[in-house]
């Protein structure tokens, strides 16, 4: 999802509505508050392609890692893009020092 679609979706929602965070397979009881929304500075890499048998993809705020064939990694592409993170609880984000865009 972008953040243009986010937004256009949150058009007209009640602005004291709490934002909850719903796992993959989930029950509905099991959603947790977001607590905080983080934007990085730096774009991150969005990367793809299969290792062995299986298709993988993967985002990480480095630049791209080289991959090796030799490790069974094949048709690895990587693109950056700019993120936003969902948070609902600590998270490493900080603790790494990674530089973020100040909240307004």
């Amino acid at each position: 999802m972008k953040v243009c679609e986010l937004v256009a979706l949150l058009q007209g929602v009640d602005p004291h509505s709490t934002v909850l965070f719903l796992e993959d397979y989930s029950d509905l009881s099991e959603t947790d508050e977001i607590l905080d929304v983080i934007v990085p500075d730096q774009p991150w890499t969005y990367e793809t392609g299969r290792c062995g048998r299986e298709l993988y993809s993967v985002r990480y705020p480095e630049t791209f890692e080289q991959r090796s064939e030799a490790d069974g990694y094949r048709d690895v592409v990587h693109t950056a893009e700019r993120v936003v993170l969902l948070v609902n609880g600590v998270s490493n984000f900080r603790r790494m020092s990674l530089p973020e865009r100040p909240h307004r």
